[in-house]
């Protein structure tokens, strides 16, 4: 059927041609999730044929996904995190490659919830099958969610010197952004107050670099005078110099359990903790 190009097709005029209500044409042009995929096609394709006056808020095109998650983005005291943080890539990837095995789409949102009302607004709100809310860093978790990782990393550390019989000392507990440039920033003040150290547990692995590239800097050798371990083990770990001990997330598994999570809803909801693997490298004397 050829196309009008008068532009006055309405939503009356695309649920007469498809058989089937206006309601049903309203979903399938807004992509719902309880609409098929087929009947979605065939309204979308209508309504190209239709010149039908798209709103500018709606998909550009029908996907034919079973199901699109919202990813929300993190944030680091009050401010997103760059799309561009190397272990963000990581875990999107492993999110969109989980999210492709299960013929759904992905797209990410940069409006993070900052009470509880916006959190039920958001996860209520939107037209998607599920909403993924990735925990942000240094005190920065979503309303209700979990302790945010960098707290839940520095209550290890605690941990390990009192397993250990080290009393834990305030001045080398070093709050830093999870960035390079944050992180070489810190190290080098502590170099230049001539604090003394001989080992640094960062909470990340880009933490980690930072420290590395001060201290190179600053000629002291890693590891033979200062340790460094980080975590994560992004890919960046395993290519620098020295190679970076760290603590190895499953990123993969992690992104196919949150799609599962959404898209195989369970009666129980409880959290599940993945495991994790030290990986001793070059830069604490392996």
């Amino acid at each position: 059927m050829g196309s009008s190009s008068n532009n006055n097709t309405t939503l009356q005029d695309l649920a007469q041609l498809a058989g089937v209500s206006i309601s049903t044409v309203s979903r399938a042009l807004n992509d719902h999730p309880l609409i098929s995929a087929r009947t979605k096609q065939k309204i979308w394709a209508l309504a190209r044929d239709h010149d039908y006056p798209f709103r500018p808020y709606m998909p550009a095109a029908p996907v034919g996904a079973e199901g699109t998650i919202v990813i929300v983005t993190p944030f680091m005291r009050g401010r997103p995190l760059p799309l561009s943080h190397p272990f963000f890539l990581e875990l999107l990837a492993s999110i969109g490659e989980a999210a492709r095995a299960r013929d759904c789409d992905f797209t990410v949102s940069h409006t993070t919830p900052a009470n509880y009302e916006d959190l039920v607004a958001t996860t209520t709100t939107s037209r998607a099958s599920g909403v993924i809310f990735l925990a942000g860093a240094q005190g920065d978790p979503v309303p209700g969610g979990h302790r945010s990782e960098s707290m839940q990393r520095k209550r290890g550390y605690d941990e390990a010197l009192k397993e250990a019989g080290i009393p834990a000392d305030p001045k080398l507990v070093v709050p830093v952004d999870f960035e390079l440039e944050s992180a070489d920033a810190a190290v080098s003040r502590l170099l230049r107050r001539h604090v003394h150290f001989d080992g640094i547990v960062a909470s990340s692995d880009l933490i980690a670099l930072g420290a590395i590239r001060a201290l190179r800097r600053a000629g002291v050798s890693v590891p033979n005078e200062v340790s460094v371990m980080g975590y994560d083990d992004m890919l960046l770990a395993r290519l620098s110099t020295p190679a970076l001990s760290t603590i190895r997330q499953d990123t993969f598994e992690a992104g196919r359990q949150l799609v599962s999570r959404i898209l195989d809803p369970s009666p129980d909801p409880s959290a599940e903790r993945l495991p994790t693997d030290l990986i001793v490298r070059e830069s604490c004397g392996a």
